[in-house]
C-alpha cells in the first residue's frame, strides 16, 4: 500500500512541477518528435529500398527526406506531423508485409498502425486504401469476390478503431464533442 501511495505522491509532485515550469515537459516531447523525425528519415530509406530493390533509391529516399525544409521544421517542435509521417510509414512497411506474406499478423498489424496514424491526424485515413491495394496483391490467385470480401480486411479496419479508440478515448467518451470537431474539420 505504501509503495502505491508514494507513486501517487510522486504522480501528484510531478503534475504540480508541470504546471509551475512546463519546460521539462516540452523539452521531453520535443525530443520524442525528434527522434521519430530522425526514425522517419530511416524508414525512407527502408521503403525505398524495399519498393524499387535498390539501396540507391533508398538512399536518395533517405537523404530527400532528410533535407526535406518541411520535415526538417516539423521535427523541431512538439507537434503531430511527424509521428504521423512516422505511423504512416510503419503502416507501409506492414502493407508490404500483407503484399508478400498475408499473414492475419501482418493485417492486424497494419491495421493498428493506420488507426494510430488516424489519431495522430485524422487525414491519415487516405492512407488506408494501401492495406487494399497490399492484400490485392497478395490474393491475385483468389477468385476476384474474395479480394473484395476477405474477413483479414475486415479484422485489419476492426483493430484500426481498435487502436484509434485506444490512442484517442475521448472520441467514445466525449462523442458529442468529438463529432462537433470532426464535423467542424
Amino acid at each position: 500500500d505504501t509503495k502505491i501511495y508514494d507513486a501517487l505522491q510522486g504522480s501528484q509532485e510531478f503534475a504540480q512541477r508541470v504546471v509551475v515550469d512546463p519546460s521539462a515537459l516540452a523539452i521531453l516531447a520535443r525530443g520524442a518528435v525528434a527522434a521519430a523525425g530522425v526514425a522517419s528519415v530511416y524508414l525512407n530509406y527502408h521503403l525505398g529500398r524495399q519498393l524499387f530493390a535498390s539501396h540507391g533509391i533508398g538512399l536518395a529516399a533517405a537523404f530527400l527526406l532528410a533535407l526535406n525544409p518541411i520535415h526538417v521544421e516539423r521535427s523541431q517542435w512538439a507537434l503531430n506531423d511527424i509521428p504521423t509521417v512516422l505511423s504512416i510509414q510503419l503502416f507501409l512497411v506492414a502493407c508490404g508485409l500483407v503484399g508478400t506474406r498475408g499473414h492475419l499478423r501482418h493485417y492486424l498489424l497494419a491495421g493498428a498502425l493506420v488507426g494510430l496514424a488516424v489519431s495522430f491526424k485524422y487525414s491519415a485515413a487516405f492512407a488506408s486504401p494501401a492495406l487494399l491495394a497490399a492484400h490485392w496483391a497478395h490474393s491475385q490467385t483468389s477468385p476476384l469476390w474474395k479480394r473484395f470480401v476477405h474477413p483479414r480486411i475486415g479484422l485489419a479496419a476492426a483493430m484500426a478503431v481498435l487502436a484509434f479508440v485506444a490512442v484517442t478515448p475521448f472520441s467514445v467518451l466525449a462523442f458529442p464533442e468529438f463529432q462537433r470537431d470532426l464535423a467542424y474539420i
